[in-house]
């Protein structure tokens, strides 16, 4: 029934579209994903196969999508934006069609440091299924194919740079501000130059706020719910991580990230406490679990709200 509705949902999406759907019923290739499925939206790469097939059109082979589509053809965010894109590192492509409401992901990414997949791939943002069925075919407006090729100039030149440094050069930063003009799209020209002329969000977005803090504390969480404690040095390295994004985080997750780093600190002196009978470490102990849980508690409203 599943896979009924998903196909039903697709010919919606692209009668919408195109007018029609044809006489045959057409052909469909389906593809659920296994986390969100049919519930979260149609697929965008199947849909887009789809359309290709109805058309008797080939899809660029060096061109892929991430994201979902609504029965109205809408473009849907994918989550966990920056993982998906490691499946793509043995892939022999050059653009990513990622939906326009993903941008505050790839916002984060660069505000994060996160540059390299801008420089490996080109991110388009698309709108809707028009929109990427437009961008996702073999033949593209010259106008298009010429801000890939003016971006693969700067890719050639980050080879041999420090990516950091690279986005405040003039000369990049020229070629870039060129590129958004001919293709406004551009989304990794357009995040590489504000991150070289220090135009980014001054925050991360909650979401990817949270994501941060989970990732620099996550060897402490680990070893503290296998073990029941962790090592000193571990526990530096994650202090020094939280605090290191702390004046990034939005202003409403900043105050867990105090939280936490207080508790690291209390982590980090109870581990380097001998004996750890003594009523001094006991005490600490227990302030150290009784934070843990006001942790998680606020973690998980945050993770909960419409923020």
């Amino acid at each position: 029934q599943a896979l009924n509705d998903h196909r039903n949902s697709i010919i919606s999406a692209l009668t919408g579209l195109h007018g029609s759907w044809p006489q045959d019923g057409g052909v469909l290739v389906l593809a659920v994903d296994s986390e969100n499925g049919a519930d979260t939206g149609l697929l965008l790469p199947s849909t887009l196969l789809a359309d290709a097939l109805m058309r008797e059109r080939q899809l660029h082979a060096r061109t892929v999508s991430l994201g979902f589509v609504d029965p109205d053809g809408n473009l849907l965010a994918v989550d966990r934006l920056f993982q998906r894109l490691a499946t793509f590192k043995s892939i022999d492509i050059d653009t990513i069609l990622v939906p326009s409401a993903n941008l505050p992901q790839l916002q984060d990414m660069a505000l994060l440091g996160q540059l390299a997949p801008f420089f490996r791939f080109q991110f388009i943002v698309v709108d809707d299924l028009k929109d990427a069925a437009t961008l996702a075919a073999a033949t593209r407006e010259e106008k298009f194919e010429k801000s890939l090729r003016d971006f693969k100039l700067v890719q050639e030149v980050a080879k041999d740079s420090v990516l950091e440094q690279m986005t405040g050069f003039t000369v990049v930063k020229s070629r870039l501000s060129d590129i958004i003009k001919l293709n406004p799209k551009h989304a990794s020209a357009s995040l590489l130059l504000a991150h070289g002329s220090e135009k980014l969000p001054k925050h991360l977005t909650r979401k990817g706020s949270l994501s941060a803090l989970y990732r620099a504390t996550g060897p402490v969480v680990t070893a503290m719910q296998t073990k029941g404690s962790a090592e000193r040095a571990t526990v530096i390295d994650a202090f020094d991580a939280v605090n290191k994004i702390q004046p990034i985080l939005d202003p409403e997750t900043a105050a867990l990230g105090e939280m936490m780093s207080g508790l690291l600190k209390d982590i980090g002196t109870h581990a380097g406490m001998t004996p750890k009978t003594s009523p001094a470490a006991n005490e600490l102990k227990s302030k150290i679990f009784s934070t843990w849980e006001t942790v998680r508690t606020e973690f998980a409203r945050l993770k909960n709200s419409d923020g």
